[in-house]
């Protein structure tokens, strides 16, 4: 099972919904919790806050995170994120890069 922690709620929370119905994922989100799981894949999404995220992947609580590129760089500062990749979302579009301290 493949944990994905998103923002409760906010503007990234709808864009990281949108890119996961896009691709097929389907989540009830009218049943949301503190952890969902999706009706489709082997997907379950945990809903926590923006600063949160960072630590949830670093510790493994998540498998992968969706962050403003702002919260990981302020964690990243802290200590919490070594070595992460980072897409950019922007129009459907992603490109990947490695990103290290």
């Amino acid at each position: 099972m493949l944990r994905i922690a998103i923002q409760t709620k906010g503007r990234l929370n709808e864009e990281s919904v949108n890119l996961l119905r896009e691709s097929d994922i389907n989540i009830d989100e009218n049943k949301r919790k503190l952890l969902l799981p999706a009706k489709n894949f082997p997907i379950e999404l945990l809903y926590l806050r923006d600063d949160d995220i960072p630590e949830a992947v670093a510790t493994g609580v998540a498998d992968l995170g969706i962050v403003g590129l702002n919260e990981l760089e302020e964690r990243q500062q802290g200590g919490y994120c070594k070595e992460v990749g980072i897409w950019q979302l922007q129009n459907l579009h992603c490109s990947a890069k490695g990103y290290g301290v």
